[in-house]
């Protein structure tokens, strides 16, 4: 397999992940309007890589420590890190 199978490969897995998890609104899980919208599900919360510095600076994401954070192509994934990201998932996953 050449490298750019693999990389089409990944995109499509992403995006079938990102169809199939909540959309959310920065304020309605207790973050800074200013973050914009994010993808959250049970494991992680997802942010378009523009929208990464926002999230950072307005969200506090800064602290997330780099064995959390991911970017794939033109995103980026915080996984459950036990303090921010998982206080974003239990407030996303709370809401009806």
């Amino acid at each position: 397999m050449n490298i750019n199978t693999l990389l089409t490969e990944v995109q499509g897995i992403m995006f079938n992940k990102m169809n199939k998890m909540k959309k959310v609104r920065a304020e309605d899980v207790g973050l800074d309007e200013r973050c914009g919208k994010l993808m959250v599900d049970d494991e992680c919360v997802i942010v378009s890589i523009s929208g990464d510095r926002k999230l950072q600076y307005y969200g506090g994401f800064e602290y997330v420590d780099s064995e959390y954070r991911t970017i794939m192509g033109e995103y980026v994934i915080y996984t459950n890190d036990g303090n921010r990201v998982e206080a974003v998932i239990d407030l996303a996953m709370a809401e009806a």
